[in-house]
């Protein structure tokens, strides 16, 4: 993973739209009606949350987050987990 990105977790659930959860990004959520929607949307949300802060959470490995038991019931309606840049960043460097 790279310095600047943080692992999503999009998720479907019977009846609602493509949710996406950061595990290691507390309170950025995001959402969309289509599964590409949900992606593109996730990068906005990241950037948007993260505006600002001085100081940027850890990252985890994909392992750590699959082991972690509170993110457990997000997992097992996961469509797909992918790697979301922190554009504001990559673009300062």
């Amino acid at each position: 993973m790279s310095k600047f990105a943080y692992l999503a977790i999009i998720e479907k659930t019977k009846g609602s739209d493509f949710s996406v959860l950061f595990p290691d990004v507390p309170g950025c959520y995001s959402a969309g009606k289509t599964l590409l929607e949900a992606r593109l949307f996730a990068e906005e949300a990241l950037a948007v949350h993260l505006e600002g802060v001085r100081s940027l959470p850890v990252t985890r490995s994909l392992k750590a987050i699959l082991d972690d038991p509170t993110v457990a019931e997000v997992i097992e309606n996961a469509v797909e987990i992918i790697e979301v840049p922190f554009l504001a960043l990559e673009a300062a460097e």
